[in-house]
């Protein structure tokens, strides 16, 4: 299956091991069956970031504070390196789980609830940062929706012969199923459940209403090298693009298709590429600085090539 598989119009997905799709129960055509994916009992939301961790190498911790509108609080042992933890609580938003020392940079984390808002104000903050894990959460709604999930992840993960891993109760096919895609170890994994289960376990209100047939499926991303710049453009639609059956399981159940986008792995990036990027970490606030200074990067960038050609002459 390729995303060409994925047609405009009435999206269809090709079922190569299936005798009826989950959702429409579309009858056998040419050998496989063409599922319409989304019937009128199945309805779909999304994407939403559910998980952000980001690494932020020129602030400090009162800055992310004042960032999300709140204060530092909780305040305790760091963890992976880190000397020491806090928690970020803004009022009506998605708590914020910060780590510094240890001789390394700041590093946060923000999921569940929230976490768009929180994305927003961290990049609209300025302060630059790069990503080392990003959840994108697409949520399904309506009769055997978490079936529908599971059974579309399963069958793109079988096709693209991924490795496939299950938790909770799959005998009785009770609450509370996950299937897993992807090795635990590998940069990209997707997984399929039953977030009503999930919403009722984690409420500490009895009488809070959960929807009865909520399924998500859930894309981890843990960009590497030069690639976590990137991901801290990229919205919570565009990081499905990172691989083929991630294009494929977003065209599915969004209906439109993702432009490929890297997650790091693969050629290496060479020495000039390594002493740029350097540059940038190492150099980033004086830049910003100097730009402001002449008004814009096309301004900057000429007097950078001005000064260069000093420097040239002056080693004659």
């Amino acid at each position: 299956v390729t995303p060409e598989a994925i047609t405009s119009g009435v999206l269809c997905y090709i079922w190569p091991s299936r005798a009826l799709c989950p959702s429409c129960t579309a009858p056998y055509h040419a050998g496989n069956v063409v599922a319409t994916v989304l019937s009128d009992d199945v309805c779909c939301v999304g994407p939403s970031w559910d998980w952000y961790g980001a690494t932020l190498p020129d602030a400090d911790p009162r800055q992310v504070a004042d960032v999300f509108g709140g204060s530092l609080a909780r305040f305790g042992r760091g963890r992976h390196g880190y000397t020491s933890s806090a928690v970020v609580e803004p009022e009506g938003g998605a708590p914020v789980r910060v780590l510094w020392g240890g001789d390394k940079p700041l590093h946060l984390d923000v999921s569940g609830q929230g976490c768009d808002e929180a994305v927003q104000r961290l990049r609209d903050s300025g302060l630059a940062h790069y990503v080392t894990r990003c959840d994108s959460a697409v949520d399904v709604f309506g009769s055997g929706a978490v079936q529908w999930c599971i059974d579309l992840l399963r069958e793109v993960a079988l096709d693209a012969k991924l490795t496939i891993g299950t938790a909770g109760d799959w005998v009785r096919h009770g609450d509370g199923r996950t299937l897993y895609v992807g090795a635990p170890s590998s940069d990209v994994r997707a997984r399929a459940y039953d977030k009503s289960t999930e919403v009722r376990r984690r409420s500490h209100d009895p009488g809070e209403e959960v929807p009865a047939n909520w399924g998500r499926v859930e894309l981890q991303v843990r960009p590497q090298r030069d690639a976590r710049y990137n991901f801290a453009l990229l919205d919570a639609s565009q990081v499905w693009g990172v691989t083929t059956w991630g294009q494929i399981v977003y065209g599915v159940v969004r209906g439109t298709q993702v432009k490929p986008v890297s997650a790091g792995r693969g050629r290496r990036r060479s020495s000039d590429d390594s002493a740029y990027w350097w540059m940038l970490r190492q150099y980033g606030d004086m830049l910003r600085r100097r730009h402001n200074d002449h008004g814009s990067w096309a301004a900057f960038g000429a007097q950078i090539g001005y000064d260069l050609d000093i420097l040239k002459d002056e080693k004659r």
